[in-house]
This record gives C-alpha cells, structure tokens and sequence, in this order.
C-alpha cells in the first residue's frame, strides 16, 4: 500500500462508523467489566487483550463515530490526529486535539473519546509495556520528559497516572511514520509487524528529540493527595467502610485502588483496616 492508496482508504466507507451511542455502551457492557465512576460508569479493558504475538494494536478510529464511554487500558496509547479535531476527556480534563497532535496516555488512565465527524481521523497504536525494552529506554536522553515518563514503565514503585501531548503539525517525519506504520497494518507482508515496531521506535525517538510535551506528569502531589484521602477515608470509616465505598467516593476503580495502595504502602486494604482496627481497639483497651 502506497500512500494514496491509504488516503483513499482512511476516506472510504471503511473507516465511517454505522452504529449510535447506546450500541457502543451497550457492547460495552456486554464484553468488559463495568465499575461506578463519577456519578457515571467505568470500563476496564482487561490485561486479556489478543495482540496476536506482537507488542502493538493498530486501528483507526472510526469517523462519524459516536462518544466512546470513559474506560481504561492496561497498556499505552498513543492516539495521533491525522486529520480534523478530536476531544479526550482525560479524567475530569476535556483535552482538545488538532490535526498533528500526538497524545501518549499511560496505563490506568480513565478517559472517553467525544463524537467524530466525518472529516475526524484519529489512530490508535496500544502497546504492551514489553515494546519498550531496557536496553532501548536505557539509551534515551535523561533530561527528557519522555524518557522519564518511558523509564517509569520499567519502574516497580509509583502508580502510572500520566499523559502527555505533543503538537508535531506539519512534522514531516511523524506524518509519514504515522503512515508507514498504517500502509504495514492494513497491507501486512513478511515482516510487517517488525517494521511497525521499528516505525514506533523512530516516532518515539524523533519526539524526544524534537518536541516539548504539556502533561500532568511533572508532579507527585496528587499521588501524596490521593494516598492521603484513602488513609483518612479508612480512618474515619474503619468499621464499616469497605472497598467499593470508597472507590466510589474517590471516583476510581477498585482496580486501580487496590494497586495504586500495594506499591505506596505495599499494604492492602484490607490490611491497612485491620491495622486501623487494631490500633483503635488497643486505644479503647487502654483507656478501660
């Protein structure tokens, strides 16, 4: 497939959705795991995705599409605008997005994609945190905001709870990496996926290199401000809160509750409320 004939493709009825809203919810519904968010619902895309032996999963993101509900990956996205305007809702963060620019969203990350047109194209490249080896983040820059954000894939402490935009319109190389990457997925030959893993390494570094990012990475206080909610909430509620209360009240999964309290305190929750107990017990015991 040459770059004309993927032009002619991405206009094509092929990538035009035919459903509405409530069959996308609906699907939804019926093929993951839903969870109570912000006075609304949560889909986790599970770690049992089918990437068929390789690292990646490209698509394009169908135009004339309706909203696609907030949910979260257990791997990294880099959604690429090739033509038009898209909105993200990152959390409780509405993101819009121009022809050329680049977001990186990190694992466990809660977002929705508003409404195309018909003039809208987004691509989709999902990455199993194996695509980025040591030896490859090992060799990125340190200084750059990127290869922190790289490196911290690799990391067994913290919870990843980042994104990062770029704006890379008119970049020649990104476009036509964008391409490469979408002429090997939708015209596979011998050693297409190769390729494609080698296409997404150039984009990476060519990034690193050539732009600055905006992201919510820079900081760690609202990790410090969520670790801090959840102790209070079990301090305040020890005898009959539980998890999925609390989820609700904070506004996250379960999911990323439970992981987010093993790798800051590398407690559970069920233990840091036997823990609760036990020191308000010994307290009642010692004043009697």
């Amino acid at each position: 497939m040459n770059y004309q004939e993927l032009e002619a493709y991405l206009y094509s009825n092929h990538t035009v959705s035919t459903v509405d809203e409530n069959t996308v919810f609906q699907h939804f519904i019926l093929n993951h795991d839903i969870v109570p968010y912000n006075n609304e619902y949560l889909t986790i895309l599970g770690s049992d995705r089918d990437f068929h032996g390789v690292n990646h999963i490209i698509s394009v993101h169908e135009r004339n599409c309706p909203k696609i509900p907030m949910h979260i990956y257990h791997y990294i996205k880099i959604n690429y605008v090739y033509h038009g305007n898209i909105t993200i809702q990152l959390e409780d963060k509405k993101i819009a997005l121009n022809k050329g620019d680049l977001i990186i969203i990190d694992k466990h990350v809660p977002h929705e994609i508003l409404p195309t047109s018909m003039d809208d194209i987004l691509i989709n490249i999902i990455l199993k945190v194996e695509f980025f080896s040591e030896s490859f983040i090992n060799n990125l820059p340190e200084e750059s905001i990127l290869s922190k954000f790289l490196k911290q894939l690799l990391g067994k402490k913290g919870i990843h709870t980042h994104y990062l935009i770029c704006n890379t319109k008119n970049n020649q190389l990104v476009h036509q990496c964008v391409q490469n990457i979408l002429c090997e997925h939708l015209d596979t030959q011998i050693c297409s996926s190769e390729l494609i893993d080698r296409y997404i390494s150039i984009l990476i570094t060519h990034l690193i290199r050539c732009f600055g990012f905006d992201t919510n990475y820079h900081s760690q206080k609202k990790n410090e401000e969520l670790l801090q909610s959840i102790l209070n909430y079990i301090k305040n509620n020890y005898v009959r809160g539980n998890l999925n209360d609390m989820c609700n009240h904070l506004g996250y999964t379960s999911v990323y509750i439970c992981n987010f309290i093993k790798q800051q305190t590398g407690e559970t929750f069920k233990k840091l409320v036997f823990e609760e107990r036990l020191k308000k017990s010994t307290i009642f015991i010692m004043k009697y």
